[in-house]
């Protein structure tokens, strides 16, 4: 007998590339060399229940000097699809020579879609003296969920 897959259990196992763009502020001593990691969190909605997901957390990192001042710096990472992306939680792990980090906003594409997280409250991302870890967690900021397709 033929099993049938719905659409929430054949996301379950798909993956798709997230292109994540990250705007490092425009302030004195706003970049970092801390390593910086990210997690994705998102949910799939299904006939009358919502299954909340999420992406393993993972660094971002690619050969140039990333998160300086100004700066918007591009990662491709192929990871679990967690449906439509609701929130992002970002860490820094004051390894790097310049701890301490704001971030302007994060940018995720995904098939075509962008969510942009934004640090409203410009909160900065640091360590503290006992080297724990700040995390911030970024709410997607739904009035600026858009299609790549659609021309204003």
């Amino acid at each position: 007998m033929e099993s049938k897959i719905n659409d929430e259990q054949l996301l379950a196992r798909t993956k798709c590339q997230y292109k994540i763009e990250v705007k490092t502020a425009n302030v004195k001593n706003a970049g970092t060399d801390d390593n910086v990691y990210i997690q994705i969190f998102g949910e799939v909605k299904g006939k009358g229940a919502t299954e909340k997901r999420e992406t393993k957390s993972f660094k971002l990192d690619n050969s140039s000097d990333n998160f300086e001042k100004n700066q918007i710096d591009t990662f491709f990472k192929d990871e679990d699809n967690v449906g439509e992306l609701t929130h992002i939680i970002v860490v820094a792990d004051k390894k790097g020579d310049k701890p301490g980090w704001l971030i302007d906003f994060i940018r995720i594409i995904v098939n075509d879609k962008v969510s942009t997280f934004t640090n409203t409250k410009k909160i900065w991302l640091t360590a503290d003296d006992h080297g724990n870890l700040t995390e911030l967690l970024l709410k997607v900021d739904k009035k600026i969920v858009e299609d790549k397709d659609v021309v204003s």
